[in-house]
């Protein structure tokens, strides 16, 4: 469409000079008449700011707090006038029972300013920060700690879940926001500075007093005793709450350099470090730092920002072990999740699909690109602008999930179906989003896609190139001749509902399944063992071959946990059979899927102007890969990137290579 407009006006132009009146005119008509009746155009990131700050903005409004005083917040939710029209008017809404304005998103808003701020030195985008950080002082709890919620008159939620003080999310990031403003209005507006001073020493008191004084049951201790984890040096026994207390306290500590704030930052770090998880045998977490203690089947990539934290602490006080770790969380993690499931909402331990929202695209963008900083390795950039390619239409849906022209983000994805609400924390997402990707290396990536979303130009590939994800087989979807299948429903970490299979004895239970990939494949059980006492055994049938596959106890009613039964070499297009039994009557067990794990993982993406080829090695073994055989209309020059800053056609365990095509026009 733009290059058609483009087209339309050059040909107006060139009559101006036998009728320059009348040309102009139609000229003008015709521009108001495109503009006025056609939809907005989608221009490039390339052809437009990526920062928008519009529908932001829009979300502003002022209330007269508790105190009497004038403040300035910003709407958590925001819905369109027409929901079949997203790119049209939107308005707020409150969120019921909770509130209309939060700390949790209005500390988002104050560090999105901020940092505006410091990369352009915008004077509006300081005023604008300095109203958030004012509204968050307006909910400090005498504890130090913040209230969330505040309704539409300004009043404070102090007794909600979701809102009331102590250490929590929505206190982290307030404290977050208030350490970089001090460093940012320390020069700006000293008397301000001294305010957030102030409210940051009493939030710093808090958590000390958390350290020394750590309040928790014994079955947490023992949590902390098996992880060789210090009690009261995880705040709320959460390494993804820790990390953001860490970020704050990290600020602090570059205005004031105050020891007792160092020795904090020490000890959540090397926290942290201990909630890697480093074992190769717990598949799929590898890499991956537990967001919190009392779950190690679960991560999730929302709000989880250990690798920031660690990366950042590691280059200011030269640990190097912070930042190794960190790195291999960009180097193991991250490449796995990118080449098998994309955006996914959480592993538990099979991938929650869905919802895919924009604040774990941001979150982890953010580590990306500050391992990238302090390694100073490209590599983690090109997984970053693939991260965020998520916004521009290599998702599920293949529609942009941020509209650069208009500063919007949509709230998510579930299937193919968007959410078309835009609330501040998916467009305070996208934002800082692209923020940090704008005019860097990742900015080059944002605009590759997927083979189901690809509309260009195709890749002649050999077979051994082909694509290979996981396979997973929901265990609700087995075959029996026996008895019907006790179906028993599961609620996952994302709100979706699901159904597990309730395991009984002597019942074979099994189905055939097209492998498109041949290669050699791993097959793990998703499952829940219920009952200290069932010894959680299973028969296995696989390649006619029957094993006894042992299930290690699961921790918690709502736990899942993931278990080996073999590997086989699969041929391409290839049909294996998968059966499982209960030899136990006493036992309880609910199967949710079983997962076949390529031993070489490969994503392909693409855009007019280059491919990347992602392989990842998940397993323990190392695999010898070949060169590609690609055949482009054009030609193009090849580079590699790989978790060994070599070129490796040798993937060891736990290794990854990008292959980036530049595509050529001559």
């Amino acid at each position: 469409m733009i290059n058609s407009i483009k087209e339309k006006i050059k040909e107006y132009t060139k009559t101006i000079k036998a009728n320059k009146t009348t040309s102009i005119i139609k000229l003008l008509i015709f521009i108001i008449v495109i503009f006025t009746f056609s939809p907005p155009l989608r221009v490039s990131a390339q052809e437009q700011e990526l920062v928008n700050f519009s529908h932001l903005e829009s979300l502003e409004f002022s209330f007269t707090g508790e105190d009497g005083k004038k403040y300035t917040s910003w709407a958590i939710y925001s819905e369109p006038d027409d929901p079949k029209n997203p790119d049209g008017k939107y308005h707020p809404l409150e969120a019921k029972g909770e509130g209309y304005s939060c700390a949790d998103d209005t500390s988002r808003i104050a560090i999105l300013y901020m940092k505006y701020y410091e990369k352009t030195g915008d004077p509006a985008s300081l005023q604008k920060a300095r109203s958030a950080l004012e509204f968050l002082l307006y909910l400090q709890a005498e504890d130090g700690s913040f209230y969330n919620f505040v309704n539409r008159q300004g009043k404070i939620n102090r007794k909600g879940d979701t809102s009331k003080s102590g250490i929590s999310w929505w206190s982290g990031r307030s404290m977050w926001a208030v350490g970089i403003g001090i460093n940012i209005f320390k020069n700006q507006d000293p008397e301000f500075c001294k305010r957030l001073v102030s409210s940051f020493e009493k939030g710093l008191s808090l958590l000390i007093k958390y350290r020394r004084n750590p309040d928790m049951d014994a079955d947490t201790k023992k949590l902390y005793t098996l992880r060789g984890i210090t009690p009261g040096t995880l705040p709320q026994d959460s390494g993804a709450i820790t990390s953001i207390y860490t970020l704050a306290l990290l600020e602090y500590y570059q205005a004031t350099r105050d020891d007792k704030v160092k020795k904090l930052i020490f000890d959540y770090c090397d926290s942290m470090t201990k909630m890697e998880e480093t074992s190769i045998d717990r598949y799929p977490f590898v890499g991956f730092h537990y967001p919190t203690l009392h779950n190690t089947d679960l991560v999730h990539l929302y709000g989880n920002r250990q690798v920031m934290a660690l990366s950042l602490c590691g280059k200011i006080f030269n640990n190097k072990s912070w930042i190794d770790s960190a790195r291999r969380e960009a180097d193991i993690s991250y490449p796995f999740i990118l080449s098998s499931y994309g955006i996914i909402f959480a592993l538990s331990p099979g991938a929650e699909k869905y919802p895919q929202i924009a604040y774990s695209v941001e979150t982890t963008v953010s580590n990306l690109m500050s391992v990238a900083e302090v390694n100073r390795q490209d590599r983690f950039k090109i997984l970053a602008g693939l991260y965020a390619s998520w916004f521009f239409g290599n998702n599920p849906s293949g529609e942009y999930m941020y509209l650069p022209y208009r500063g919007r983000a949509f709230d998510g994805i579930d299937g193919k179906k968007i959410n078309p609400n835009a609330g501040a924390e998916s467009t305070i997402s996208a934002l800082l989003t692209m923020l940090e990707i704008e005019n860097t290396p990742a900015q080059e990536y944002i605009y590759l896609k997927g083979p189901d979303q690809d509309d260009g130009e195709k890749l002649t590939l050999n077979l051994w190139w082909a694509e290979a994800v996981p396979v997973v087989m929901p265990c609700k979807e087995l075959k029996t001749t026996t008895s019907s299948l006790k179906l028993i429903p599961r609620l996952l970490n994302g709100g979706i509902k699901e159904q597990v299979v309730k395991m009984e004895a002597g019942v074979l239970m099994g189905r055939s399944l097209l492998i498109p990939v041949g290669g050699e494949y791993y097959i793990y059980l998703v499952y829940r063992k219920a009952g200290y006492d069932s010894p959680g055994e299973i028969l296995c049938t696989l390649e006619e071959r029957e094993k006894k596959v042992f299930l290690p106890q699961s921790l918690g009613d709502d736990q899942f946990k993931s278990v080996l039964l073999g590997k086989t070499r699969i041929k391409p297009q290839e049909t294996i059979k998968i059966a499982l039994k209960s030899p136990k009557k006493e036992q309880e067990i609910y199967l949710d899927s079983i997962v076949l794990q390529p031993r070489v993982q490969r994503r392909i993406f693409t855009s007019d102007k280059k491919t990347v080829i992602l392989n990842m090695n998940p397993t323990p073994q190392s695999v010898n890969i070949p060169s590609p055989t690609l055949n482009f209309t054009t030609p193009g020059k090849m580079s590699f990137y790989s978790s060994e800053d070599t070129l490796i056609l040798h993937l060891p365990s736990l290794g990854w290579m990008i292959q980036v095509v530049e595509k050529s026009n001559n």
